[in-house]
Parts: C-alpha cells; structure tokens; sequence
C-alpha cells in the first residue's frame, strides 16, 4: 500500500521524456544545469524555474533560463562571480554569468502586498519551492525542474498544459492586484500557445481590466507603464502573425481592445467593397492578413501588418456612382493619413524612432506595389532599395493572401508573384542601391554639370535629379558621352 508521501509525490512530480537528448539539444540549458550542479554540490537545493520549463515540457527550445534556490543569495554571489541586477538583491536575486550565458538566480520567496499594483510591499525568503510556486503569477509558469529532469508541480502546471488552459496561481482576483501586467500576460500566454482561459482567471481579467492604464486626469491612479505595455505588444508579435490575431480577439472579449488599442478597435464594422475584400470589413481583413502571415520572430514585420490599413476608418466614405449607386465604399489617401494615425499609437506606447520609422514608412507605402506597372524603374527601384523592403514585400504578402478567391476583383496569391516578378523584371538593368548610387555618382557629378554648363546653385540640382531619373528610367547603359548631351540638351 502507497504511503500518503509517496502518493502525494507521485501527483507533484513527473519525469521529463527524452531528458538526455533535451538537454543535448540546449547548449544553455546545460550550462543552467551546472550552475544547479554546483549549488546543490553544497548541499542546498537548486531548480531552474518558470518559463523555461513550461517551454521545455511544450517541446520548444528553452531561452533565458531563470533559477531559484533556498541558498543564501549572498553565498550564491561568492560561489560564482555574480553582480546585481539594479536593487534586485534587495529582492533575493543576482545575475550569474556562466559560460557565455547570464542567469537569474533567485531565493525562494513570498511576497505580501502591493500599493502600485507593480511592485510588492514586503519579500521574505522562504525556505521550499512549494511556497515560492505560490506566489506565481499563471500555473503554467509555476513549475521547477531539477538537475535530473524531474518536474516540480505544487500548483497543477502539468495538467493545464496538457488540457491547454491558462490559469490564474490561487485567487486571480489577488494574483492580478498584486501586478496588473498580469492581466495582459494571461492574454499573451494563452494567444501564443492556443490555450483557453480558465473561466474565473478570465472574469478577472475582465473586472480588473482597468488597472492595466494609467489615468493622466488622476495622477493618483495607479497603472502599467507605457514601456511595459509596448514590451508585451512586442512579445506577442514576435510570436507571428496568427497569434496576434488571437490575442487581438481575447483583449476584445475581455472588453480590453478599444483601451489598449482604440485604433484597431475601430476598424470593426468599417465596411469595404466585398468584389474587392470578400474576407469582410476592415478589422476582418486585418486579422484574416495576420493569420495569412508566415514571418516569426520579426515583430516589426507582424506589427506593420497589423497597422497598414490602420488609416482607413477615418478616410471611409460612402460614394454613389454610376456603376454602385448605393455608394461605393472608398479610403482616398488611407496609406498617408495611417502614419498620423500610426503615430498616435507609438507615441502612447514608446515605439522606439527605428520601429516608428520602419512601421511608419510601411504604411506610407503599402499601396504602391499593386500600381507598380504604372510606376517609373526608378520609383520602383527606390522601394526595392529601401531597407524596409522586405517588411513591405511581407505586408504585400499578407494583404494579397488574406482576400481567399471569392472576390470578383480580389487580388491572390498570382497577384503577388506577377507584382514581384513586374519589380524586378523592370529593374533588371539598374543593379542594387550601393551599385546605382555609386554609378550616378560617378557620371553624373556636380561639378561635372556646373563646368560643363556654366549652371549654379538650384539649377545644378534640378539637372542631376532630371539626369538621373533619365538614366534610371530609361537609359541604365547610358554612356559618359550620351550623359553629357542629354545634360547640354536640357539647358539648351
């Protein structure tokens, strides 16, 4: 007959399959595996914990391994050669360099209270990993391992990753007053994996939803940051296209969207013309581009896709014709009102100046490649040159494959591979940016014109752009001589 110990083992604790080749697999994780070895070798106990055995048990490969323990923090620091994290000692924790990695290693804790829904009022070490299992924020999130590959389960981890759930850890409603960027984490966590959200963490999220913003007429309330804000949008795009359109779904069920991200809120409902977009109204098709995306790990890339058409709703019109005399549906110049609209956003969330200007100059530009047979070589190489091309031909990409085939004008996947073909095609002879500009450089210099024209000032910069876009557009094999009496014609 079992012993309640080890029944009431045989329910925390589970074997991880294949353990000899994941741990092969993860040159990091054997390095946390020997800091563990060498804290235990002392006679304490050491757990690599969090995220990293949630993503070890999902069969992913683990990053940024996190490590708690019941030693002395102080001794962890003289047993390796550690340094703070800002105050973090003050909270039990100190980084450990390691082989080319940096490690968490934290005391097994317990937090009591909060005034600023972030940080908590009191830590106190403990000394066993089921109470620092706790105070975690997501069962998930709540699991150890040790060195030999055994999982450590107070809080019924294993089971709902095995049923796909996100949990809240004990109470939700305390669990989120205690930080509310776990309001938005829940979400993240259950978009990026495709899980449910347990019903009662769900309604918390829900009824406690606005303590994620901060409140400028009332200094006095508390909120998330805008930078940590920004750093979970960011996360959550990195994770691709499909799961971004989820969270966007599971921040609208829980009545989130439209104080998170109001612009993409009003999209819904926005109608477009169903010849052109049979997937539906703007934020239809927005999300319908996101899961027709393929790109991972470039969260630019999945954000520009998200905000390129983010300047429709406020351009919309109805307009009667004689071909739709109900009206047609249009968007005149929703491509330049968008980077306005974009910029409202980044500005509230802290984009830094390369994601703004990448995302910005995206958006600017969407539109241009479906009119790129009526476009000049030279226009078509500018965009082909720009270092955000490829973040444009993606958004190309999944605006085209979002529209399926019902459409009676819709553009498909043909359409994207003619307008690919048609840009380089066209500018076939130019060569790449670095060669072109050092080419024109060359044979159509400044100095060049003044001496052979007498020009000066304004004019000399109106003859080269005049020369340039000559050569680019129509003459790429343009010899030294054949440049000279284009230029000499021009001021004839």
């Amino acid at each position: 007959m079992k012993t309640f110990k080890q029944y009431y083992q045989e329910q925390t604790t589970q074997s991880v399959d294949n353990w000899d080749k994941v741990v092969a697999s993860s040159d990091e994780l054997q390095a946390a595996l020997e800091v563990l070895q060498k804290i235990n070798s002392t006679g304490a106990e050491a757990l690599i914990v969090g995220g990293a055995v949630r993503d070890i048990i999902l069969g992913k490969t683990p990053h940024d391994v996190d490590i708690a323990t019941n030693m002395e923090i102080s001794q962890v620091a003289d047993l390796f050669k550690s340094y703070n994290i800002g105050s973090s000692k003050d909270f039990g924790i100190v980084a450990v360099p390691y082989k080319g990695y940096t490690f968490e290693v934290a005391h097994y804790r317990e937090e009591f209270g909060t005034t600023d829904a972030r940080h908590p009022d009191q830590v106190r070490d403990v000394d066993s990993f089921e109470q620092d299992s706790a105070r975690r924020d997501i069962t998930i999130n709540s699991l150890g391992l040790d060195a030999d590959g055994t999982i450590i389960d107070y809080q019924g981890g294993l089971e709902d990753i095995k049923n796909g759930m996100i949990r809240a850890v004990g109470d939700p409603d305390e669990r989120i007053k205690e930080d509310a960027l776990r309001i938005i984490r829940a979400i993240r966590f259950a978009a990026k994996f495709g899980f449910d959200i347990e019903p009662e963490t769900k309604r918390a999220v829900t009824e406690l939803g606005h303590m994620l913003f901060r409140d400028d007429s009332n200094p006095d309330k508390t909120g998330v940051s805008a930078e940590r804000l920004h750093d979970e949008l960011f996360k959550m795009a990195e994770a691709g296209g499909p799961a971004l359109a989820d969270f966007l779904e599971k921040l609208d069920e829980t009545q989130l969207l439209d104080k998170f991200l109001p612009e993409v809120k009003a999209m819904q409902g926005v109608e477009q013309q169903p010849e052109h977009h049979p997937e539906g109204d703007v934020s239809q098709h927005v999300l319908a581009a996101l899961r027709a995306s393929t790109v991972k790990d470039k969260p630019i890339t999945t954000l520009a896709i998200l905000f390129h058409d983010i300047g429709k709703p406020d351009t919309y019109e109805l307009t009667p014709t004689d071909k739709y005399p109900d009206g047609k549906h249009t968007f005149y110049g929703h491509d330049k009102h968008g980077v306005q609209v974009f910029n409202k956003i980044a500005d509230r969330l802290k984009f830094s100046n390369d994601e703004r200007k990448a995302i910005a100059w995206v958006i600017e530009n969407h539109m241009k490649p479906y009119k790129s047979s009526e476009m000049k070589p030279s226009k078509l190489l500018a965009l082909k040159n720009n270092q955000y091309w490829p973040e444009l031909k993606e958004v190309l990409f999944a605006d085209i494959h979002s529209r399926g085939t019902q459409g009676e004008f819709a553009k498909g996947p043909e359409d994207y591979k003619n307008i690919m073909k048609d840009f380089d095609n066209r500018t076939a002879g130019l060569g790449d940016a670095e060669a072109v500009k050092t080419k024109l450089k060359q044979m159509v210099d400044g100095r060049m014109i003044m001496k052979l024209t007498g020009a000066s000032g304004p004019e000399v910069g109106r003859i080269k752009d005049a020369t340039t876009e000559w050569i680019l557009n129509d003459n790429p094999n343009a010899t030294e001589e054949e440049i000279k009496q284009y230029i000499l014609d021009l001021t004839n």
